[in-house]
């Protein structure tokens, strides 16, 4: 093949080779790559949190910036509890608000967050 590639891109891509084993041995990748048992222990290890949750949360223990309705303390709250979830939904049904709420609490409770330019949410456990 005959071509011109551009390699600003290259680290990205060694980054990923030097990663192969933790994102092999990652229950989360796993399971995007289509690992049932891994797809299994995710689920396994949801908190199991109910809509009506956010009323009980202690102001202190609270680190919203923004307002946040039930569905938002919702997501929140899930993934304070260690879940693993995607944020999808149609313009303007609060999804940028709820990712600055995130942000807001994960920081505040010392969590490292990763935000990539898709939002994709991370916090480190």
């Amino acid at each position: 093949m005959i071509g011109n590639f551009s390699y600003a891109k290259l680290p990205m891509v060694l980054d990923l080779e030097k990663s192969l084993d933790t994102m092999v041995a990652s229950d989360l990748i796993s399971s995007l790559a289509g690992d049932q048992a891994s797809l299994e222990s995710l689920r396994s290890r949801h908190p199991e949190i109910t809509l009506s949750d956010p009323d009980r949360q202690p102001p202190q223990d609270e680190f919203l910036v923004l307002d946040a309705d039930a569905s938002q303390s919702y997501v929140i709250n899930a993934v304070v509890g260690g879940a693993d979830l995607v944020i999808d939904g149609p313009p303007g049904t609060g999804k940028s608000q709820t990712i600055a709420n995130l942000i807001a609490t994960l920081a505040a409770r010392g969590k490292k967050v990763l935000l990539s330019p898709k939002n994709v949410l991370r916090s480190t456990r």
